[in-house]
């Protein structure tokens, strides 16, 4: 039987039901969101780099996710899951089946220059190449074997061309008046460096270009990577819906969920395209903050009708 063959047995044997094997491999539904659009639905622990459990697993490979967002690799993703998230094959053996060592030597290939001048970084020294099997010593899998033999598109694929021509039928701008009341807790300018859809979460990766407000206890640095996730898809995930290498201003209140990503909720949140006089807005925004609310309600009055002021929309519409 040829190890192409037997791993194609593989892809088809992690969709059984049964989460234990009658040697009493425990398997459990994976729950790492980078990993739910594997083909296979079933991991098991420890993975291949010593964590114990999903959740211990998902801080570590969180640390990976720009790398994924920076697309240097066709299979970055897919070589992290099989480390972190690995197959759990429930009638063929209890040791988890690694990445092939092409796979890897790969993905450093296509990813180790950037990680060098990007993130000013070596490639990790636990992830050798060389100790992973190859087709012809030993079983492991590769995307091109569990892939194969099944040509029809998958649903995350059928949703991504379906949302593509998406339009938004409200869209997101800087109202002054939402703003004060918001007091948000960072306000950045950034550009869209990669998204990504992954089940039922739209994932934006970002380039900081400046930092316009940081009260939160994020650590935000210019020309460093933000990860933000939102929920409910490309479209209702934000509006106006971004675009790679677009630049956008973000107004958010800081919000970390149970896996410990920050969260970007539209109705929490501001986003817009980004207009050179948004510095100079902000400021002002922030300057009004700080007034008391006597004193900010008599400016209200009179800069409702300064049209000037009124950079990214009227401000007449604020005080409506």
């Amino acid at each position: 039987m040829s190890v192409q063959y037997l791993v194609f047995l593989i892809s088809v044997n992690v969709w059984s039901i049964s989460g234990q094997s009658p040697q009493g491999l425990q398997c459990e539904s994976i729950r790492i969101s980078m990993c739910m659009s594997m083909p296979w639905n079933l991991t098991q622990m420890p993975n291949l780099m010593g964590q114990s459990s999903q959740q211990n697993a998902m801080l570590k490979i969180g640390e990976y996710e720009p790398l994924v967002y920076d697309n240097c690799s066709a299979n970055t993703d897919f070589f992290l899951c099989s480390l972190f998230a690995p197959i759990c094959t429930t009638n063929f053996q209890t040791n988890p089946i690694p990445p092939c060592r092409e796979v890897c030597k790969q993905v450093r290939q296509d990813c180790e220059p950037l990680i060098i001048s990007k993130y000013n970084k070596t490639w990790p020294a636990d992830i050798n190449c060389d100790d992973f099997p190859t087709y012809d010593n030993g079983v492991c899998v590769s995307p091109q074997a569990i892939q194969a033999e099944s040509t029809e598109p998958s649903q995350e694929d059928k949703r991504e061309r379906k949302t593509k021509s998406c339009n938004c039928k409200k869209k997101s701008k800087l109202h002054m008046r939402r703003y004060i009341q918001s007091n948000f807790a960072y306000v950045i300018r950034a550009k869209v460096e990669g998204t990504r859809l992954i089940s039922n979460d739209f994932i934006m990766s970002l380039n900081i270009k400046a930092i316009l407000k940081n009260r939160s206890t994020l650590r935000l640095r210019a020309n460093e990577t933000l990860i933000l996730w939102a929920e409910g898809g490309r479209c209702q995930a934000t509006c106006p819906t971004v675009r790679k290498k677009k630049e956008y201003i973000i107004a958010c209140n800081k919000r970390i969920d149970s896996n410990g990503r920050l969260i970007f909720d539209k109705n929490e949140c501001m986003l817009s395209r980004w207009k050179d006089e948004f510095s100079d807005t902000i400021l002002i925004w922030e300057t009004l903050l700080r007034l008391p609310e006597m004193a900010r309600n008599q400016e209200f009055r009179k800069l409702r009708h300064v049209r000037k002021f009124s950079s990214p929309e009227r401000l007449e519409s604020d005080s409506g």
